[in-house]
């Protein structure tokens, strides 16, 4: 079997996993027992919440369909959406392939509950404007830690970044007219 340069991969021999991993090249297998399974550890894998990017397009980014994904609550009880990306790194290849059943869709849950806490624990003000890269670095910490300690997937998160939050568009009405009564308080 050959592996790509950015591939690893781990032998089920009769269904027990060989010792060592093979890294990219060429190597042996017996056919009828050995079954390869690999997976692209030097590869920067990509999640997106709240948006898909197209891949072909740099500037094109598609919203619909993926609002309740982005919409949290805030600690001062505000409704914002926050579209943030996760980039992760396999890191061990038998806890990726063989720990978990749904690997992506774990790490979605985490980042999805990990973002929704730390998003209400910051006003609305917080989460729209100062706060973005603090809440960026609280969530790759905690995640990291959750896939690590609670949930074995071999996977490092190198990058948690905040693309955009806002007030929802039903919720801009009053969200103007509260901004305008404070600057006339104020």
């Amino acid at each position: 079997f050959q592996l790509e340069p950015d591939e690893e991969a781990i032998v089920l021999r009769l269904g027990k996993p060989l010792p060592e991993t093979y890294g990219p090249g060429l190597h042996t297998k017996i056919p009828l027992v050995d079954k390869v399974y690999s997976a692209p550890v030097e590869k920067q894998h990509r999640l997106e919440f709240g948006f898909r990017s197209q891949p072909d397009v740099v500037t094109k980014v598609d919203t619909s369909g993926y609002e309740l994904e982005s919409l949290m609550l805030t600690g001062d009880l505000m409704l914002v959406h926050v579209r943030w990306s996760v980039v992760f790194k396999i890191e061990d290849i038998h806890a990726w392939l063989f720990e978990i059943k749904d690997r992506e869709q774990t790490i979605r849950d985490i980042s999805m509950a990990v973002m929704r806490q730390i998003v209400g624990d910051y006003s609305l003000e917080e989460v729209l404007t100062s706060s973005q890269l603090e809440i960026a670095t609280l969530s790759q910490n905690a995640t990291q830690a959750a896939l690590r300690e609670k949930v074995p997937t071999g996977v490092s998160i190198t990058e948690i970044a905040i693309k955009s939050s806002e007030v929802p568009d039903k919720a801009k009405k009053a969200f103007d007219d509260l901004t305008r009564t404070l600057a006339k308080v104020q």
